[in-house]
């Protein structure tokens, strides 16, 4: 209980899930209930940050078994969306302040075209097109 601040920017897409969890628990174990956790995650194909003949939402095309052989170690990226990051933060215990979404500019001729893997099909539209998330968040008391 005596960290007051914990920061993370654009680092918990290279980070694997259960990890996250993990990650997020020690958290919760090193904050006090007035503690502040802030939280910015792309969640857009970072090949198309390099690459403008591919969209933000390109690797969700890919089944997670090829994914696994196309995902780079060196520069993994997890692929979660944002609805699963609301999950992993409130299983832990923290409460969200504020939270903002922030879909692509062209988010609807981007993921046209693109045939969904079946790993996201069960995603609302509205999830599947957020290309980046941010969080402020707080312990909750148990």
């Amino acid at each position: 209980g005596s960290i007051d601040l914990i920061a993370s920017t654009a680092t918990l897409e290279h980070i694997p899930p259960a990890d996250i969890r993990k990650i997020l628990d020690e958290c919760y174990r090193v904050c006090h209930s007035k503690s502040i956790l802030s939280m910015s995650i792309d969640y857009s194909d970072h090949y198309s940050h390099g690459n403008m003949d591919i969209t933000p939402y390109n690797f969700l095309k890919y089944t997670e078994r090829q994914w696994k052989y196309l995902n780079m170690p060196h520069y993994y990226v997890n692929r979660l969306r944002h609805s699963d990051h609301v999950k992993l933060i409130e299983e832990a215990g923290f409460e969200i302040l504020e939270q903002a979404h922030i879909p692509h500019p062209r988010r609807k001729q981007s993921l046209e075209g693109i045939r969904l893997a079946p790993e996201f099909q069960q995603y609302a539209e509205e999830d599947l097109l957020v290309t980046a998330g941010t969080f402020t968040l707080r312990k909750k008391q148990r």
